[in-house]
């Protein structure tokens, strides 16, 4: 039997979650690391957490009293649907992102917007072919970004900091501020952020998120879906294998690459 060990991101967003009465279930890569693991997989960066879309008007009541408890949260709408939301800690705390996911449910399967960068990290140059047209654009605006994020790296030229911080951040940001005031569905339609985005969906058989299980870790029961080593086999086929440069969108056993009306009956579904 594995011995459950600390899982100190899992348990600020459970604890978060708990706090203002939200039914919420661990998914993806923080669900994968409890269950294989019992911890949370060294190389994930953020803290996964799933919901249904009417338990989303209960997270929204009680954003800004978590904004003044000091996090940082930030929202994700297509074609004004609200499908997710990010909690960061400002405090100086390391704690990790946490991803709250809002799915819907069409019939039997549950579904999730998803906007995708159009480049998987860590594949290479052959993952990228055909994925989206502008490929010399998406460099570059790559290459902005990576820029504005070094511009405080010590030890290099003044001529290179000068470029960080004078040409690179300004762009970066203001495509960054720009890219924010949009719905998801024009970062994935109005260029130049097209060429960097698109959108996917999330699908999954309902079952698995209508009555949910407990696994206890550190002395915590925390909910996740049923028959849980099924549900991580659709999502990550040979799960109990680490892979660490899983990318979701191209090796997601759930995702499919095309907006909700693309999969499922978009009207149907706003309408349920």
């Amino acid at each position: 039997m594995k011995m459950q060990t600390a899982a100190p991101g899992i348990l600020a967003g459970v604890e978060l979650l708990n706090k203002y009465s939200i039914s919420y279930w661990l998914d993806s890569g923080s669900l994968l690391g409890l269950v294989r693991d019992g911890a949370e997989i060294a190389w994930d960066s953020d803290i996964d957490l799933g919901i249904w879309d009417v338990d989303m008007e209960r997270l929204l009541e009680v954003l800004p009293e978590i904004k003044r408890s000091g996090y940082k949260v930030s929202v994700r709408r297509y074609r004004g649907l609200l499908y997710g939301c990010t909690i960061r800690n400002i405090n100086g705390n390391e704690m990790r992102p946490i991803h709250v996911h809002v799915y819907f449910r069409h019939g039997d399967l549950a579904w999730s917007p998803q906007t995708v960068l159009f480049s998987p990290v860590g594949r290479g140059e052959k993952a990228t072919v055909g994925f989206a047209p502008w490929p010399a654009l998406r460099r570059q605006i790559l290459y902005l970004r990576d820029e504005a994020r070094q511009r405080k790296t010590n030890k290099v030229p003044l001529l290179q900091r000068i470029w960080r911080w004078g040409v690179c951040l300004p762009l970066w940001g203001g495509f960054v501020v720009v890219r924010n005031r949009f719905d998801r569905e024009h970062w994935c339609s109005v260029w130049p952020f097209s060429v960097l985005y698109a959108m996917y969906t999330w699908v999954v058989p309902a079952r698995h998120f209508e009555t949910l299980d407990t696994k206890n870790i550190a002395g915590m029961e925390v909910s996740v879906p049923s028959e849980v080593e099924t549900y991580l086999q659709l999502r990550y086929y040979d799960w109990r294998k680490p892979v660490r440069d899983w990318c979701y969108w191209t090796d997601d056993g759930c995702i499919r690459p095309a907006p909700p009306e693309e999969v499922i009956d978009f009207a149907k579904a706003e309408q349920a």
